[in-house]
């Protein structure tokens, strides 16, 4: 009766340290595989998201894997009816490219507002996010215009259901540069009035833009070439 008793003690402290281990493999698989675990990490999504009050209403981010990894994980989150506004001067990150084309495949809104020159350049994944539907704004500059300005903006604009709306802004390129190589910055934050001011810029972006034709090869090849001669 007593050696059942020790059996059933072993057996149980060794099933306990098994289902640990396990526990403890599958967190550092997923803080390595899945940006949406790596978020709450981070003092800014260390709350629950149920309740928006109760997160930050303002984070800086300076490591560009950090960076990389939030931008993901915000991607990543966005439900069905959520939307993204995205501002970028270049984008060369496949894995951020791959994530937006995902979100859209699931519903979600993504307006994008690229510098026509930046959109232009080799390696550019705004080609083929316009190529898979999703809506594109070139910013070109008045050719008669001896020194053109660039769409240097950087900024994501986060609108989801779950939470308040983010707004994502400093330095950092959608680039494996930035990731890898820069110094780079990022402030997220969740203040309405300061997100309501940088939707209100990015309407007045869309406004000056030239919006790339959601279909049509020709017409998007020629989109883009009057972009290249800037």
């Amino acid at each position: 009766m007593l050696v059942k008793f020790f059996e059933k003690i072993i057996f149980i402290i060794f099933f306990c340290t098994l289902l640990g281990v396990t526990t403890l493999l599958m967190d550092i698989a997923h803080e390595h595989h899945a940006p949406r675990a790596f978020l709450r990490q981070l003092p800014f999504f260390n709350q629950t998201t149920s309740i928006p009050e109760a997160v930050r209403p303002c984070q800086a981010l300076f490591d560009g894997q950090t960076i990389k990894k939030s931008i993901l994980g915000l991607i990543d989150q966005l439900p069905a009816g959520g939307a993204l506004l995205l501002t970028v001067f270049v984008m060369t990150d496949e894995a951020i490219c791959q994530a937006l084309l995902d979100a859209h495949k699931r519903s979600v809104a993504i307006p994008i507002v690229a510098d026509s020159g930046g959109a232009a350049k080799q390696w550019s994944k705004i080609p083929r996010l316009a190529k898979a539907g999703i809506p594109v704004y070139l910013v070109t500059p008045d050719p008669l215009d001896q020194h053109p300005p660039i769409m240097h903006n950087k900024f994501i604009i986060i609108e989801s259901p779950q939470r308040l709306p983010l707004v994502l802004t400093g330095s950092y390129n959608l680039t494996t540069s930035a990731a890898e190589k820069n110094h780079e910055n990022m402030v997220i934050i969740n203040q309405p009035e300061t997100v309501a001011a940088f939707k209100r810029h990015f309407e007045k972006l869309t406004n000056i833009g030239v919006k790339v034709p959601l279909s049509g090869k020709r017409a998007q090849r020629g989109a883009y070439h009057q972009a290249a001669v800037r």
